[in-house]
């Protein structure tokens, strides 16, 4: 079943829900995810259309208790090995996608590796649908083109 969200749905506009939902999960904070989408609909931009407003992430999830950090650049974000974090991304003009992504251990390397959520597209078909995608925050900015980042890094 397709969850409202807005004038529209979850399959059209929920993936900045999604995102904290996936996050929240991975601290095995457990609770459905209808209540948080109404909780978060009043950050809907133009009733869903152009899915969840950037600054309304940010406050949303500072109400909720989360420290939240901003930045535009995956640098700053590496920085003291960030733990979990929220990005929100323009793939062609007016879409945009926000990702999950939390700490998993590191590569043979000593570089630091995320698990990625809601990641869709290319990378699920390279990984396998259902199968975990694991990789350093480089290779997924190398992997995904993007055209400009949101970083909301969560401690």
């Amino acid at each position: 079943a397709c969850i409202k969200y807005s004038a529209r749905n979850f399959a059209y506009c929920g993936c900045g829900c999604i995102a904290y939902w996936n996050i929240l999960l991975s601290r095995g904070k457990v609770f459905g995810i209808p209540r948080l989408a109404s909780e978060m609909e009043a950050g809907c931009v133009f009733r869903g259309v152009f899915g969840t407003n950037a600054f309304f992430m940010k406050r949303f999830m500072e109400k909720k208790g989360e420290k939240v950090e901003v930045s535009l650049s995956p640098e700053e974000i590496l920085e003291n090995g960030a733990k979990e974090a929220i990005v929100m991304y323009y793939k062609k003009p007016r879409i945009a996608h926000y990702v999950a992504f939390t700490a998993a251990g590191k590569d043979e390397n000593g570089k630091n590796l995320y698990r990625f959520y809601n990641v869709g597209g290319k990378l699920m078909r390279k990984f396998g649908e259902g199968n975990p995608v694991i990789m350093t925050l480089e290779d997924y900015i190398s992997e995904t083109a993007y055209n400009f980042c949101i970083y909301f890094k969560l401690n």
